[in-house]
């Protein structure tokens, strides 16, 4: 089972990836599309302060892959890709980098139907 993951997606551990989902790239994006949630207004996720109704969350889905599933002989496969692809960015990276990756994600998103 190949997984393709860039560059973009890496981090340094698992907190720090749902520190950046939760709250940079979630918040953003549910902006973008016009997402009617909490991080929306707070710019960062609210939780565990205010949970969130799981209907109005953007980020109910988040996959954490530690192995393959027991029992199988499924082989997995990880692909890194030099390149930023797809939404996902650190504040600390240059201005240009992130510049580039939300040129292309609004380019390459298709149109949604807000959520309100």
């Amino acid at each position: 089972m190949p997984f393709l993951v860039d560059k973009n997606k890496i981090v340094r551990d698992v907190d720090e990836a749902l520190y950046r989902i939760k709250n940079v790239i979630a918040p953003f994006h549910a902006k973008t599309i016009g997402w009617d949630c909490s991080c929306v207004d707070t710019g960062k996720c609210v939780e565990p302060e205010t949970l969130c109704e799981p209907e109005r969350r953007i980020c109910n889905i988040i996959v954490i892959l530690e192995a393959k599933p027991a029992g199988t002989e499924i082989e997995i496969v990880v692909i890194i890709v030099d390149g930023d692809l797809g939404l996902g960015w650190d504040p600390a990276w240059p201005q240009e980098r992130i510049e580039k990756i939300l040129a292309e994600y609004k380019e390459f998103t298709p149109p949604h139907m807000p959520r309100r």
